[in-house]
């Protein structure tokens, strides 16, 4: 099923603005009453007390798309893609991990799931 072209080009811009550390290019794509669920907090969070703090520790992490995915439900989308961070001494963090959206009827993010494994990291 093809992805629904807003839907996928909203989940690509998250991904640059997010690689390039742009806060505001974030959270304009989110809207008002969003949440974010992510395996590092314990409840879900406002995109605003979210990505502020999450910015500043992933510079220099590169995402890099490579699968969209269509959901079965209206406005659920999934995109698959390389998380490169560079070690401070050389090397590089590298590992898969998908975004799970869920969109509103204006395109805005209303959901996100953030979804990663950890247990097979590699180091190049």
């Amino acid at each position: 099923m093809t992805v629904f072209p807003p839907h996928k080009k909203a989940m690509y811009r998250y991904l640059d603005a997010f690689s390039s550390g742009d806060l505001e290019g974030v959270l304009e794509l989110f809207a008002e009453d969003a949440v974010v669920h992510s395996p590092t907090q314990d409840t879900p969070k406002a995109p605003k007390d979210f990505y502020p703090a999450l910015l500043e520790r992933t510079k220099g992490t590169v995402f890099t798309p490579r699968h969209a995915f269509e959901g079965e439900r209206h406005g659920m989308t999934a995109v698959l893609f390389d998380y490169r961070k560079p070690f401070p001494g050389g090397g590089m963090h590298v590992f898969d991990c998908v975004d799970v959206f869920s969109f509103d009827d204006a395109g805005k993010i209303k959901e996100l799931w953030i979804v990663f494994d950890t247990k097979n990291l590699s180091k190049t």
